[in-house]
């Protein structure tokens, strides 16, 4: 009868026990769930939309980028078509917000910068040397940032210069 009773026991307190780990699981789950969702309800679509000198990036890959930068912190979208190697980057201190900057000419931690590589071909990189960057929508929590710019560009090397006459931007960091 004492044995009984111990199996019982013991089996009540396992399964007890077990419950409880169903109980974690459970939130751990819905813990997970939500971050997922939330990961999902704050995605857009990324895009990249630019035009140099008349002809169209066509960007079929789209990154942005947070990081340290000497003692700043920067934001760097490029949109890159894939098929071309081309890519457009523009680059600027993370701690701005919306509002209408404008391309200094200098690549300082601190600027506002562009950079162009063509891609495939012999002609070098270009950086931007004036225009403007206007930032339309620009949310940290979120990590989302829309905006345009129009700017012109030069070869340091070569010295020729191009013009982005279009640049419309959204994208998630």
């Amino acid at each position: 009868m004492k044995a009984l009773l111990f199996i019982t026991i013991s089996l009540g307190l396992l399964l007890l026990g077990f419950s409880g780990c169903q109980d974690q699981d459970d939130s751990q789950r819905t813990a997970v769930s939500d971050a997922i969702n939330d990961t999902q309800a704050n995605e857009q679509d990324d895009s990249f939309l630019v035009r140099i000198d008349g002809i169209d990036l066509n960007a079929d890959a789209v990154v942005t980028t947070l990081f340290d930068l000497g003692q700043t912190e920067v934001l760097q979208i490029t949109g890159t078509n894939s098929q071309t190697g081309a890519s457009l980057s523009l680059r600027f201190p993370a701690s701005m917000d919306v509002g209408s900057y404008a391309y200094s000419g200098t690549t300082d931690q601190d600027a506002v910068v562009g950079f162009y590589d063509p891609g495939m071909t012999m002609t070098g990189s270009f950086v931007s040397q004036s225009g403007i960057l206007n930032i339309t929508v620009y949310n940290t929590a979120l990590r989302t940032i829309n905006g345009n710019s129009v700017f012109t560009l030069s070869d340091p090397v070569a010295g020729s210069v191009i013009e982005v006459s279009f640049c419309e931007f959204s994208a998630a960091f």
